[in-house]
């Protein structure tokens, strides 16, 4: 598995389309409401139970529900309002958000109410409260700015562009036309309908410019690959607001995609230098043969005796452009000087990916501190981290403790995370791998098997478990088997390629074993395929060629 820590991405308006889980918990961030302690819906309560004993349980749940409903505690109806959302009640959550604000006169729950009415398919009951909100006094709601983040937060854009059609019809044409341009901007894009938006978007920006909307329409410009729209769209920002580090950022970035990078460049020095501004400096003068103005601007940053007060921010940027320099040592200290999120999950991840660098000039004697440490902050990530950051966590600790030679400490570490979790197929992968090392073969194997038995089309366990049986077995026309299957599934993979060269090398077909192999070096020139190509032409007779082969400069090798 191939780890780097990446840069940071350009800052600007979020990516990609949010799905149902995300707007529900946009729908309670819009509530002020907190997703942590929620409950879990009732039938979850009693998946457990004996059929008999659920029913008496549900038959006094729907009694509590109806009683909170019947009642005036806020909080009660809050709590129900939100359990409700989760478990997609969208009658028992309008009804509880409803009561909630006819209770308490306030506004705190009208995106659960509005999106309930919505999903349930009360189109009219949602114009109502939508109209109800909008024209609320500022003293309790804050009325038409509201519109976009209310109407996005419902689970079905579809539906949500319904309500909006039937709000325009309701309060004609010179009612808040750009921000209601603005919400069904973002409702078609978060439909599917890119170009639409990306229309809309352009009206705004030639009507009513701001630099919200600036960002809006150039994520959808450039989603598009619209790159040089993009562009102009930032002529309707203000020179203040253009020479501002957030959209110089932006420009530079354009300007890269477009390969004007001397422009790009002049647009960074001419920005004020915060740390952010000088890593996108340093990092596009290096990539342009620029090393001087790279380190113009290393030299610009906060010098070492003011690292105490400096944010986590501005530690991330300083951190990554050391790094891209190659001051290791200073990326090291900056980076451990990040401890606010959101960037301080890959700054633990770039520490840990930094100490191994050292120990492949220092050795492990002189870092076991530091290994520690890392190991501690690497398990830190993974309690808090999503699936694919603990995945990284975990090949980081593999990839030190490898290095370490403590193999069998790596070992038992991902053993007692697989007692928690014992069909995690990365976990099993990486413990497969881990024991082909110490020759555990029979671990190995088990492994390999298990993850094939929950994920049938994983061809990298697939292809792991045939080269195993090939290159350490006899056992070469199961071999054959494993790897024929993982070539179906990625029959472009320079890594399987390799596996079905070697394993008809074992079964004495040289010309197929050439064959493959010569496919899986044109692809990758892996120094292991190499060695088999080496190997089947010494076998083949033809010694010239595997001589100049095997006289060819290594590249880094990638895990079979």
């Amino acid at each position: 598995m191939l780890l780097r820590c990446h840069s940071p991405k350009s800052t600007g308006a979020r990516r990609g389309v949010i799905g149902p889980w995300w707007r529900v918990l946009v729908l309670l961030y819009l509530c002020g409401v907190s997703a942590v302690s929620i409950a879990q819906p009732a039938d979850d309560w009693l998946s457990h139970l004996h059929p008999e004993e659920a029913a008496a349980h549900g038959e006094a749940y729907q009694e509590h529900i109806e009683e909170i409903l019947s009642g005036d505690d806020p909080e009660a109806l809050q709590q129900l309002a939100v359990m409700s959302v989760f478990s997609n009640d969208w009658s028992v959550a309008a009804q509880a958000a409803r009561q909630f604000r006819q209770t308490t006169e306030r506004f705190d729950l009208v995106a659960i109410e509005l999106s309930a009415l919505a999903e349930s398919g009360d189109a009219q009951g949602a114009l109502d409260v939508l109209v109800l909100a909008l024209e609320a006094p500022d003293s309790k709601w804050t009325g038409w700015a509201q519109l976009t983040q209310l109407l996005w937060a419902i689970p079905d854009s579809s539906k949500a562009l319904v309500l909006l059609d039937a709000l325009d019809s309701f309060v004609g044409s010179e009612k808040q036309p750009w921000v209601r341009m603005e919400t069904r901007s973002r409702l078609m894009y978060q439909a599917g309908f890119q170009a639409e938006a990306l229309d809309l978007a352009q009206t705004l920006l030639l009507n009513a410019p701001s630099p919200e909307r600036v960002e809006w329409g150039l994520q959808l410009a450039r989603d598009q690959g619209q790159l040089a729209l993009a562009l102009d769209m930032m002529d309707a920002l203000s020179p203040k607001q253009q020479s501002e580090p957030h959209f110089a950022i932006w420009r530079a970035e354009l300007l890269k995609s477009l390969d004007r990078v001397a422009e790009a460049i002049s647009t960074l020095q001419a920005t004020e230098p915060t740390p952010e501004v000088l890593f996108y400096l340093g990092t596009t003068a290096q990539a342009a043969g620029e090393d001087a103005i790279a380190k113009e601007a290393w030299g610009l940053l906060p010098v070492s005796g003011d690292q105490d007060s400096v944010d986590s921010k501005d530690a991330y940027y300083t951190a990554h452009l050391a790094q891209s320099l190659g001051y290791f040592g200073q990326a090291w200290t900056w980076f451990g000087r990040v401890t606010e999120a959101p960037w301080e999950t890959e700054a633990l991840l770039a520490r840990g990916l930094l100490l191994n660098q050292f120990a492949r000039t220092q050795g492990f004697e002189s870092l076991e501190g530091s290994l520690q440490q890392v190991l501690i902050d690497l398990e830190r990530v993974r309690e808090a981290g999503d699936e694919q950051t603990t995945q990284q966590a975990w090949a980081i600790e593999a990839l030190l403790l490898r290095q370490a030679k403590q193999s069998d400490r790596l070992v038992e570490r991902l053993s007692q995370a697989l007692a928690e979790d014992p069909d995690n197929e990365a976990l099993l992968y990486l413990r497969a791998l881990e024991a082909l090392q110490l020759d555990r073969l029979s671990l190995a194997e088990q492994d390999l098997r298990r993850i094939i038995r929950v994920n049938r089309n994983n061809a990298d366990a697939l292809n792991a478990l045939g080269y195993l049986l090939a290159d350490r077995t006899q056992r070469f026309h199961e071999a054959h088997r494993l790897i024929d299957q993982a070539l179906k599934l990625k029959p472009d993979s320079p890594e399987i390629l390799d596996s079905m060269g070697w394993v008809n090398y074992r079964l004495g077909r040289l010309t197929l074993a050439l064959d493959y192999l010569e496919k899986a070096h044109a692809l990758n020139q892996d120094p292991e395929i190499t060695a088999h190509l080496v190997e089947v032409l010494r076998a083949r007779g033809e010694h010239e060629r595997a001589d100049a082969l095997a006289g060819a400069p290594d590249e880094t090798p990638i895990s079979q």
